[in-house]
């Protein structure tokens, strides 16, 4: 294996959304990676505003604002910015994960709290200030239309009242004709190595293209999926999109340990380096 460009010959799909696969692509690249943009999603605006300007307009009475993504913060800052003359958030912002927390930073907002263990739902709960006695909390999560019910659960549990917001959509991709068309391609001819994921819903999506093109029944388990895939590793960036995507695909080879970009390359030198020498 070449030490500069470990990854020179290695065909990789990278499926996250246009806007953000820039990043995870330039870092492949440079490792010599041959990369194919793939998107299974697409980031949009909500299809109204009216959640997260009712929020706006009471934003200074919570206690807590939490973020679980780039994304999130991105829309959310930006409507806020617009609607939210006169109104003074006092309270504390809450990030799942450095890239959330960083996003953030570059807004001029400063994350009082962010989980020091795994960047997942659970370690964010566990860790949370206060919890399991949240009684009197007022929090407020912009977030995607789609995704874990798990801390809204856990928090009302604990006694808070939990406003959540849909700041943007997470949808399949306008280009997906040329997705599916692209995809279809590169499996017929064997020349995908390697197929990133970087959330649940790309794994669905996927799964759901895989099945669309191989003309695979939608109640049939995931053994054709496997059988499709066989020659193609699926490298995922954390737990919850692995478990997306053994559930979906029926497998994952290899999954980041750090839950972001760095962490997913490293998953992937990682794979490649295990299998040359194997």
């Amino acid at each position: 294996m070449h030490k500069t460009h470990p990854l020179t010959g290695i065909n990789i799909v990278v499926t996250r959304a246009g806007h953000q696969a820039s990043g995870l692509t330039t870092r492949l690249v440079a490792l010599g990676a041959i990369v194919v943009e793939l998107p299974t999603i697409e980031i949009i605006p909500p299809s109204n505003w009216e959640s997260v300007d009712q929020a706006i307009a009471k934003i200074d009475e919570y206690d807590w604002m939490l973020f679980a993504s780039i994304n999130a913060v991105q829309y959310f800052v930006s409507r806020w910015a617009e609607k939210g003359r006169g109104k003074i958030f006092t309270g504390k912002f809450a990030a799942i994960g450095p890239s959330t927390a960083e996003a953030l930073r570059q807004n001029k907002l400063h994350p009082s709290f962010q989980p020091t263990g795994a960047w997942i739902s659970e370690a964010f709960v566990e860790e949370f200030p206060g919890y399991p006695n949240l009684r009197g909390q007022s929090i407020l999560w912009p977030r995607t239309s789609i995704g874990r019910d798990l801390i809204v659960e856990k928090f009302q549990a604990a006694g808070a009242e939990v406003d959540v917001v849909q700041a943007y959509q997470t949808v399949p991709p306008s280009s997906m004709d040329k997705t599916v068309e692209k995809l279809t391609d590169l499996l017929t001819k064997g020349s995908v190595d390697i197929i990133t994921v970087a959330s649940s819903q790309s794994v669905r999506n996927l799964a759901k293209i895989l099945r669309n093109i191989f003309a695979i029944p939608e109640h049939d388990d995931t053994s054709s999926v496997r059988l499709i895939l066989r020659q193609t590793a699926i490298i995922s960036i954390g737990p919850q999109t692995t478990a997306t995507a053994v559930e979906y695909l029926g497998k994952c080879e290899g999954q980041a340990e750090e839950f972001n970009i760095d962490g997913l390359v490293e998953a992937i030198l990682n794979y490649v380096q295990t299998n040359a020498s194997s």
